[in-house]
């Protein structure tokens, strides 16, 4: 399971939360009202790491892929592969998202064209997450 909770990126109105889970699905939640606005589908297997910002959400799962999502309508935009094992850890910037996987790698995406373009091997799992934290300086073309 994951969730992300962004007060100031939410909603102009009240506070958003955003969760994944094991059942494959995404949930966006009103959190002043406690009601669902949507339940996001698409996942073959857990939903393990998200993260959302004013535009969009992106989901890694243990299916080995990501999906880029408008939360705000509950549609799915985009589904990223090429990963070989499960999806565990992923943060992006503007128009560049790294995900981390089981299969020890990190892929750094262009999401403007929806393309990889860098994969590097990590040690282990725990490294490959730390390493995600970081703030992207790239230029993309």
């Amino acid at each position: 399971m994951c969730l992300q909770f962004n007060e100031t990126l939410s909603h102009p109105s009240f506070p958003v939360l955003i969760t994944g889970s094991y059942d494959r699905t995404i949930r966006v939640w009103n959190l002043d009202s406690g009601e669902e606005l949507h339940c996001l589908k698409g996942h073959t297997r857990a939903v393990r790491a998200l993260q959302f910002d004013e535009v969009k959400l992106i989901t890694g799962s243990m299916d080995n892929t990501l999906k880029v999502w408008d939360w705000r309508r509950g549609k799915c935009i985009r589904t990223l592969t090429g990963h070989t094992e499960g999806v565990v850890c992923l943060n992006f910037d503007s128009n560049v998202l790294a995900s981390g996987s089981v299969d020890s790698t990190i892929k750094v995406w262009n999401l403007r064209t929806g393309r990889g373009v860098y994969i590097a091997g990590a040690y282990g799992l725990g490294q490959l997450c730390a390493a995600m934290g970081f703030k992207w300086e790239w230029d993309l073309c």
